[in-house]
């Protein structure tokens, strides 16, 4: 509702088919790739987290975390 309401813009990208993001899913599910984190926030910390992505900071992903048990956040 509030995209809506507040009429912001969404923005995504694809690097592949959905073949290749399966074959990907795979490979990480059997730790033959290891996505790069570079820093987690958590949810209600989205704003420093784009203040961070646009600083260029990162140097690997960036997570939003939905709660303080996922790997790599502070709590």
């Amino acid at each position: 509702g509030k995209v809506f309401w507040k009429q912001l813009d969404l923005l995504g990208s694809s690097m592949g088919s959905y073949q290749d993001f399966d074959a990907m899913l795979q490979l990480v599910a059997e730790k033959q790739i290891v996505p790069v984190v570079d820093k987690v926030f958590l949810l209600q910390e989205g704003e420093q987290a784009l203040r961070y992505l646009d600083a260029s900071q990162q140097l690997g992903k960036v997570v939003l975390a939905i709660d303080s048990t996922a790997p790599g956040s502070a709590a």
